[in-house]
């Protein structure tokens, strides 16, 4: 089912397959844009790769230019429509992926949506010492 080859059932395949129905925004050889079908506001948009790819890193170069080159012209329409727009990606299940094909939230944001800054999706800060911080620095940077 889906493009995955039928190892793995993806609802964004099918989506893509044209095997299930959705609010298509905007398609490119590699890209589609369509309205969430559980939004977290009027107007929330997902992004993907018509190919199936799990984790951004899984994606080719030609497929991270077209999804984010559609993320970049739909961001600019949704701030136009609401103002602002929180963009997102759950890179993996613990980062909180639930449908594990790449995907970007496009999620129009108004005062007092009752939703806040990515601070406030931890309960908790975190304490890191300064030396456990340049350890994880030199090995993030180039």
């Amino acid at each position: 089912m889906g493009q995955s080859g039928g190892a793995v059932s993806c609802i964004f395949c099918d989506i893509v397959a044209g095997e299930v129905d959705a609010r298509i925004v905007a398609s490119s050889n590699v890209a589609l844009a369509f309205m969430d079908a559980f939004p977290c506001a009027l107007g929330h948009v997902l992004v993907i790769p018509k190919t199936h790819r799990v984790l951004i890193q899984d994606m080719t170069a030609e497929e991270n230019a077209a999804v984010f080159e559609m993320t970049h012209k739909l961001v600019a329409k949704t701030d136009k429509v609401y103002g602002t727009t929180l963009v997102a990606v759950h890179n993996g299940k613990d980062a909180g992926q639930f449908v594990p094909h790449v995907h970007v939230h496009l999620v129009p944001r108004t005062s007092g949506d009752g939703a806040g800054a990515i601070h406030s999706m931890f309960s908790r800060p975190v304490h890191i010492s300064e030396a456990e911080s340049d350890r994880v620095y030199n090995m993030l940077r180039d």
